[in-house]
């Protein structure tokens, strides 16, 4: 009986997936450095999306008077989600532990470039693009014509540079199918455009150019419509019948605690993070302290990968009476 119970949660999640593959719980404002506009523009192109209010911090690790008071209306609402873009070199871990005391719930994004973070941002926020935008990251002069472009075709920005015109870590994220456009419309990159067309297409995405020229006009895009097949609702609930048996398998025969979608992040860490992360999913939580003796790295080593890995939102940090204790975010489980 309990087994039938989980199936049926199983195949509802998953056909509400196939039919509203862009359901999200919600966030209730986005913060964002002013100054840095890489990540503001990846912020905005989510917020005109959702219609989400923006605030911007011009200090890495003060947040002003009014824009606590702002905040602060959330908390007496109830509460709320708010999603922080940029690391902690941007907007510092001290933001984040003032917006928990003032009861909001914070999420982090954040990659080690913006070519990273705006691939995270994706697959995590905007799973189900059947549109992609892909820009220079480094020519701040394509930045408010990609704001426009988004709104039009409904995509998310993407970062790329001139000398990595089709990022790697784009295209791992399109082969594990946590990204799954069909059309990617390249702004800025014109010189590489045959390269990215042709790497691209490997993976089943077609290419489109927009060039940006003095006294050219951008026409408006037919807005994407919402995906449905009868071939995507039943391809789900196939996977929710195997993700059952999976779990059955996994939870009591194996005990194993490593989920698939934790399992393909893993791929993108380097080894050190990986042995941390990996220590944590396989026990369910543990204590910092305990750390050391598990993966054999000294106490300063273990709290640098923590603190990135927490600030990345990839484990969550509770304080349990002198020490702290460490759990998978939830954002990867299951």
């Amino acid at each position: 009986m309990r087994l039938l119970s989980v199936f049926s949660l199983f195949t509802l999640t998953s056909t509400l997936i196939a039919v509203y593959p862009s359901f999200q719980p919600p966030f209730s404002a986005i913060l964002v450095r002013g100054d840095i506009y890489p990540d503001w523009v990846i912020a905005m192109a989510y917020a005109q999306r959702q219609g989400i209010p923006v605030l911007t911090v011009v200090e890495r690790s003060v947040l002003t008077s009014e824009t606590k008071e702002l905040l602060g209306g959330l908390a007496r609402l109830g509460g709320g989600r708010v999603l922080i873009v940029g690391d902690t070199l941007a907007i510092s871990s001290s933001v984040e532990e003032e917006l928990s005391e003032l009861g909001l719930d914070v999420v982090r994004i954040a990659g080690v470039r913006r070519i990273e973070t705006s691939v995270d941002f994706t697959w995590r926020l905007w799973p189900d693009a059947s549109r992609i935008i892909l820009a220079d990251g480094w020519d701040s002069s394509v930045y408010l014509p990609c704001l426009v472009l988004s709104r039009e075709l409904d995509a998310p920005i993407i970062f790329s540079s001139k000398t990595e015109p089709v990022p790697l870590v784009l295209l791992q994220a399109i082969r594990d199918g946590l990204i799954q456009p069909d059309e990617c419309y390249v702004v800025g990159l014109s010189e590489h455009f045959a390269t990215v067309s042709e790497e691209l297409k490997a993976v089943g995405v077609e290419c489109k150019l927009v060039e940006l020229r003095k006294g050219t006009y951008m026409p408006p895009f037919p807005r994407p419509r919402l995906r449905v097949s009868w071939k995507a609702v039943l391809t789900h609930l196939s996977a929710a019948i195997m993700g059952v048996l999976a779990s059955y398998l996994v939870l009591h025969l194996s005990r194993e605690r490593v989920s698939a979608k934790l399992s393909l992040i893993l791929n993108y860490l380097d080894p050190e993070e990986r042995a941390i992360l990996e220590s944590v999913a396989k026990a369910g939580g543990v204590k910092q302290e305990d750390l050391p003796a598990m993966t054999g790295f000294n106490r300063p080593k273990v709290s640098r990968l923590v603190n990135s890995l927490v600030d990345r939102g990839l484990l969550v940090r509770e304080k349990v009476g002198k020490t702290y204790m460490l759990r998978i975010s939830s954002d990867l489980q299951g």
